[in-house]
């Protein structure tokens, strides 16, 4: 099975992706590829987008820096990623509390207006990679980049 990338701006993007929380809570997304991110990543206005209800997240210790703010994290594991295959048909990877994916919520008002205008994406990480068991392909002269798992 092979997710293909784009290359836009000088970062590797799957295109057209959703975001499913719940059975209601769809977005449509992109989402960068961040080889040098530990982590999964869902910026705050997305998490809002999908209504994660934050009241029932625990906030995990310390705070986040990340493009010059600050930021809370929290874990969260009720969400599903689908990506497009090359084939056309979807597939589906969901995050458990074994495998959370991170939130980033900004630590004050002022960081919050400076995010907003920087537009972050989500971001897959490095730990995505490696517990989904994906593997990077990537041919500069063929101008062929993809992530293919094995089933």
């Amino acid at each position: 099975m092979k997710i293909p990338l784009i290359s836009r701006k000088g970062k590797l993007e799957i295109g057209n992706g959703l975001l499913i929380v719940g059975k209601r809570n769809t977005i449509v997304a992109d989402f960068i590829l961040d080889t040098g991110s530990p982590e999964t990543i869902i910026p705050y206005e997305q998490a809002v987008r999908l209504q994660v209800d934050f009241k029932n997240l625990t906030k995990n210790e310390g705070m986040t820096r990340l493009i010059g703010g600050k930021f809370y994290s929290y874990n969260y594991s009720k969400i599903k990623f689908v990506f497009a295959q090359d084939n056309k048909e979807q597939h589906k990877e969901e995050f458990t509390k074994e495998f959370p994916v991170t939130i980033l919520k900004p630590t004050s008002k002022k960081n919050k207006d400076k995010v907003e205008s920087m537009d972050i994406p989500i971001i897959i990480g490095l730990d995505f990679l490696l517990e989904k068991n994906y593997t990077l392909y990537c041919d500069i002269n063929k101008k062929e980049t993809y992530l293919e798992k094995k089933i």
